[in-house]
């Protein structure tokens, strides 16, 4: 893809063909010429043409520019299997390719990433009572964990889905560390390979095991694309 502009030096002004300029132009011409006959009308839009592709002829090409890019989400789900004193626990496996995320065609032209939402949401016959929890991740194989966040509430609370930016106290985040986890994704030269995720909490009503808490993680990304 490019962006196309013709540049004239003898006045520095740059002229942008646009289509949607052009054919709006063509309508007032109709407009006001609609007095004269149609041959001459043809001969003149033919002049037009002729005069816009001799300007085009002496463009200046301009390759390049970036676009921002949703990316796959990482959706995992954890099932809340509380012991006697009501903790529960899950892990991601295997881990996440963070590279699977990237439509294959820009995976090599990426330049930053961004954090676009977290949502939290449970799934199955959750109870009348509170879950709570934290999220948990490391990169590649290190073996010292990071929290991304924490969350507390109501399982009805969270059926619908709770945005991490409009989730009042529901999902509770440390700029810091999120910001450490969004320092590590915009390294493109440098990107982690894996990202595990494990769940931890505690339910203070007992389950079916069919209660799962889920969490989907949205990211962004800008590409540049030449």
């Amino acid at each position: 893809m490019s962006v196309t502009a013709c540049r004239y030096g003898f006045s520095g002004f740059t002229l942008v063909l646009k289509l949607l300029d052009f054919n709006r132009a063509l309508c007032i011409f109709h407009t006001k010429v609609s007095g004269i006959g149609e041959r001459m009308k043809n001969i003149f839009l033919f002049g037009v043409v002729v005069v816009l592709l001799g300007a085009v002829s002496g463009c200046e090409i301009i390759e390049g520019f970036m676009i921002a890019l949703n990316l796959d989400p990482i959706q995992k789900c954890y099932m809340v299997q509380p012991d006697s004193l009501g903790r529960w626990s899950g892990i991601t496996n295997p881990p996440v390719n963070i590279r699977d995320l990237i439509d294959p065609q820009y995976r090599n032209d990426i330049k930053t990433f961004r954090l676009y939402d977290i949502v939290v949401r449970v799934r199955g016959e959750y109870p009348n009572g509170q879950v709570s929890g934290f999220l948990f991740y490391r990169f590649d194989s290190t073996v010292v964990e990071q929290q991304l966040f924490r969350f507390s509430g109501k399982y009805s609370q969270y059926a619908p889905g709770v945005s991490l930016f409009n989730g009042d106290s529901l999902i509770i985040t440390n700029q810091s560390l999120l910001n450490t986890f969004i320092a590590e994704l915009s390294k493109p030269d440098s990107l982690p390979q894996t990202v595990t995720l494990r769940a931890s909490g505690t339910t203070v009503t007992p389950v079916v095991d069919t209660v799962c808490v889920c969490v989907d993680i949205f990211l962004q990304a800008d590409a540049e694309v030449k």
